[in-house]
């Protein structure tokens, strides 16, 4: 008898847990916006490497060519763009833990 109460505990107990586990995954979920706003995220990131990398061939291609404000003008936009990814992909990163 006392194993069957004990058994009936461990049963009890076990789906308690998974009951809980349910409710904490459903309560993760992404709502429709923060789904949406993953693939926004996403398409601007694709935009952005790319931006980056048109500026990285043009630097590679005309360094010799561009003047000292041409360059400095290209490398503050680098930098503009890689700070932007790195908010995007922060912000990705929180959404997709949520997930």
């Amino acid at each position: 008898k006392k194993y069957r109460d004990e058994e009936k505990k461990k049963k009890k107990n076990t789906k308690f847990k998974s009951k809980k586990q349910k409710i904490k995954k459903l309560s993760n979920k992404l709502s429709f916006n923060e789904k949406r706003e993953i693939k926004l995220i996403e398409k601007e990131m694709e935009n952005i490497e790319d931006q980056i990398s048109i500026l990285n061939t043009r630097i590679e291609k005309e360094a010799s060519n561009l003047s000292s404000a041409d360059f400095r003008e290209i490398t503050n936009e680098l930098e503009k763009l890689k700070i932007r990814m790195d908010e995007l992909e922060s912000r990705w990163l929180e959404l997709d833990e949520k997930n």
